[in-house]
């Protein structure tokens, strides 16, 4: 809320006006039900929140509910069978080949957007915050910007044809 997240408001004892928002759920399945406490499984779209949908369930059944733990099986199109567990990662520390081989390429993250690769001088515009045309002709409003296969210069934003104007740039 203007920049603040609502969970500070509300630990600091401020009101706080959340707006309603539609959520897609595609699945919910009670997995338990032990000592006034359900576990569950759900899938929900992108915005939902598994906090707010529990509490309002507990207001709907008049007895209150929140939940006590929470452990996210998918993000997007990631599952838990991509994820490594810091032990796993920690021997691999100052070894950029091997963590590459074991980590998800680069071109997968946003599937939805295109990867285009910009050459030095488009790149360099583009790192400055400048509009710069890139080989991209699907009209897609959004693409990932790359210099050569693997290291993510940014998102930049259709502006015309094929020129775009950057709106996040990795450092």
């Amino acid at each position: 809320m203007n920049g603040t997240p609502a969970y500070k408001l509300a630990r600091e004892g401020k009101p706080v006006e959340l707006k309603a928002a539609k959520v897609l759920i595609t699945a919910f399945e009670i997995t338990g039900l032990e000592a006034g406490e359900a576990s569950f499984t759900m899938s929900i779209s992108a915005g939902g929140y598994v906090r707010s949908v529990a509490h309002e369930m507990g207001q709907d059944l008049g007895c209150g509910a929140h939940l006590s733990r929470l452990r996210r099986t998918q993000a997007g199109v990631f599952t838990l069978a991509e994820a490594h567990t810091l032990d796993k990662l920690e021997p691999l520390a100052g070894n950029l080949e091997a963590l590459e081989a074991l980590c998800i390429h680069p071109r997968s993250l946003l599937p939805e957007m295109p990867s285009v690769a910009g050459d030095e001088q488009t790149l360099g515009r583009l790192r400055n915050g400048a509009q710069a045309n890139l080989p991209e002709f699907s009209q897609a409003p959004l693409v990932k910007v790359f210099a050569g296969q693997r290291e993510l210069v940014g998102i930049a934003k259709r502006v015309a044809g094929t020129l775009f104007q950057p709106v996040v740039v990795m450092g």
